[in-house]
């Protein structure tokens, strides 16, 4: 027995009808908390601080940004609570997608549970957040640089498994495509 997502219930042919709008209000959004980003610190610096893990290696990073990098990241921070679940839920929707392209038991309920841990990336959003906007703005201590570390940590775990399904899908979708012919 499998826990079906939610978002299974939405009809065959009618995913896209949600997902588009999903995915331009995902890059909508994106466009500007990236460009915020790019105008503060940049994404490596950004990159590092999400993985420093510790006060000691995050105030490493903290120390090269200026009050200026600080307020754009402040203001991409504040964009990524929308952001995160946008793009969480386009994933899950295209989980939804890709698991109907197999017949397989296992394949569908692959998708399902990868569409419930799209989700888990949306909850996992607001404990990074929090970490990251009480770091900014210079509250570099324990337990938040070590909570900004495990959630991005296990969100890219499950985005690169995301990505990864969504390959494969695409890869059976084109072939079977190519046989048909």
């Amino acid at each position: 027995m499998r826990l079906s997502h939610p978002f299974e219930r939405i009809q065959p042919g009618q995913i896209r009808r949600f997902f588009v709008p999903l995915a331009l209000l995902s890059i909508a959004v994106g466009i500007p908390l990236l460009a915020n980003v790019e105008a503060g610190p940049g994404l490596r610096s950004l990159t590092a601080l999400a993985f420093s893990g510790s006060p000691e290696a995050a105030a490493q990073v903290l120390e090269t940004w200026t009050s200026r990098d600080r307020i754009h990241i402040a203001f991409a921070n504040g964009l990524d609570y929308l952001w995160g679940f946008l793009y969480a839920n386009s994933m899950a929707l295209a989980c939804v997608w890709a698991g109907r392209l197999g017949e397989a038991p296992w394949w569908r309920g692959s998708a399902s549970l990868l569409a419930w841990l799209s989700w888990v990336v949306a909850v996992l959003d607001v404990p990074e957040n929090i970490a990251y906007y009480q770091m900014v703005r210079g509250v570099n201590r324990s337990p938040y640089p070590e909570i900004l570390s495990s959630c991005v940590t296990i969100r890219t775990a499950i985005f690169v498994l995301f990505l990864a399904f969504l390959d494969v899908a695409i890869l059976r979708r084109v072939a079977r495509g190519l046989t048909s012919r």
